[in-house]
């Protein structure tokens, strides 16, 4: 009889341990690290958690939002756990927090007499709790101060939550969300992570099984057809990231041609009668590039145009001299005989076939026989302003010719080493034994302290006078000989 009781009373254990084993779970905790309430319990951080504050300060009372997911009907218990701290600059004797509320309800009056961190638990009626986010309020003693850390809503259920799952952002890349719930007993939560800058881990509910899906932000490129804008061809140009947990785009338009400048384009014309030039009107349409080009009135002739030139009063004669200025060779200087050496020259001269003259008469050309020495300086540098070849006419024949060489009517190392040998006219001035006006072919010192100097060398080969216009714009040093025999 006795074996059988005490079987039964074994039997007994075992069925409550079975029974209380079915109801009592793993706690579970919900927690807050970082500030996410104000002194008004809106969900604004005011920069009370995780400090030091004092009583006097207009943070103060801390408050804070914990949230957890769990029925208070099926709580067996719960507990408010504080790491706090006593402010460290007064006596720990003192205990520095007076009351510490969950939605309200006092569930203690301090923090311990201790001044560094330490943890502190508090038992919490789970009728004072609710489903969402709980509001814990820490009152300081008047003078006081103290610091809240970190807090833990440690939770034990009546029976083991089934499962579930719960998506915040529903599937949406664009943001990013959370997956919660209950697993065999166990709390999860999963929020939305980067796998790389474009791709995200997106957590999704099946049924009431957390999945994770790795899904691509999108393809960067062109996400519109051309269109026109500050005058040139554009296009949206969408690029793909992910960051902190969620997909995101930019979108910038994109150049893709540079319709150009409206403007002016090639030199001037005649058109109808009158000095005219093209302008070219650029514009986008439709998203293309497009242009126009239109005359443009320049200048409007009375006369006429030629050339882009507007012709002259045919009956103008500005010097009066009976010749019109549309044929006179001097407009404004009066030559009624039309005078004009070179252009003479080069027309009745059968021996000069290829002498180049101009078409300025003799009363306004400075250069009469086109030899490129104006006619002053000719005088000057004793030559015949008038002669355009030989020794005695063209400046730069200073020799005809010595040892082998052949210079008559042109110009070679001969003219050049004449500035030394047989006599140094180089480096002299006016007065001096060995000064000569016809090696001054550029008459006067300049900016050199003798009157010939290297700018008169320079004559034969560089410059103007290098390049004599009777000989068409060729060089004369080591060039054609002058045209017509002295």
């Amino acid at each position: 009889m006795k074996t059988i009781k005490t079987a039964v009373t074994i039997l007994s254990i075992l069925l409550m341990v079975t029974v209380l084993a079915s109801f009592v779970t793993a706690q579970q905790v919900f927690t807050t690290s970082a500030d996410n309430a104000d002194n008004s319990g809106a969900h604004v951080a005011d920069g009370d958690f995780g400090i030091i504050i004092c009583s006097v300060e207009s943070i103060a009372p801390i408050e804070f939002y914990i949230t957890q997911n769990i029925s208070p009907a099926s709580m067996l218990n719960a507990t408010l756990q504080l790491t706090a701290q006593n402010n460290d600059d007064i006596s720990c004797n003192f205990n520095q927090v007076s009351e510490i509320k969950v939605n309200g309800n006092t569930v203690g009056t301090g923090i311990g007499n201790i001044c560094g961190l330490h943890d502190v638990f508090y038992n919490v009626n789970p009728a004072f709790l609710i489903v969402g986010d709980n509001l814990i309020n820490i009152t300081i003693s008047t003078g006081g101060c103290a610091g809240i850390y970190n807090a833990n809503l440690i939770i034990y259920p009546t029976e083991a939550p089934p499962d579930s799952c719960q998506d915040t952002d529903g599937n949406n890349i664009s943001t990013q969300g959370t997956v919660s719930g209950f697993l065999n007993g166990n709390q999860y939560s999963n929020a939305d992570i980067c796998l790389s800058n474009n791709t995200v881990t997106e957590y999704t509910c099946n049924l009431v099984t957390s999945v994770a899906t790795n899904v691509s932000c999108g393809s960067d490129g062109f996400t519109t057809s051309n269109y026109c804008t500050t005058g040139n061809v554009y296009r949206d140009y969408t690029s793909f990231s992910c960051a902190s947990g969620a997909c995101g785009s930019s979108t910038v338009p994109q150049l893709i041609q540079n319709c150009g400048t409206s403007g002016f384009s090639g030199g001037l014309f005649c058109f109808n009668g009158n000095v005219s030039r093209n302008f070219t009107t650029v514009s986008c349409t439709s998203g293309s590039c497009g242009s126009s080009t239109a005359p443009v009135l320049n200048t409007t002739c009375q006369f006429g145009c030629t050339n882009a030139v507007c012709n002259i009063d045919p009956n103008l004669d500005t010097d009066n001299d009976t010749i019109p200025d549309v044929s006179d060779n001097c407009p404004t200087f009066p030559n009624v005989n039309q005078a004009n050496l070179d252009k003479e020259i080069q027309v009745n001269d059968t021996i000069a076939p290829f002498f180049v003259g101009d078409n300025l008469g003799d009363a306004c050309d400075d250069d009469w026989d086109n030899d490129g020495f104006n006619n002053t300086n000719e005088v000057l540098i004793t030559t015949n302003p008038r002669d355009p070849c030989g020794i005695d006419g063209w400046p730069l024949e200073l020799n005809v010719g010595s040892s082998g060489f052949n210079s008559t009517n042109k110009i070679n190392i001969v003219d050049i080493t004449s500035f030394l040998v047989p006599v140094r006219h180089f480096g002299t001035n006016v007065g001096d034994p060995n000064y000569s006006p016809r090696w001054d072919l550029v008459p006067g010192k300049g900016q050199f302290t003798t009157d010939i100097n290297i700018q008169d060398l320079t004559a034969l080969i560089a410059g103007p006078t290098a390049f004599p216009p009777m000989l068409g714009g060729a060089k004369a040093f080591n060039g054609p000989e002058c045209p017509i025999a002295p």
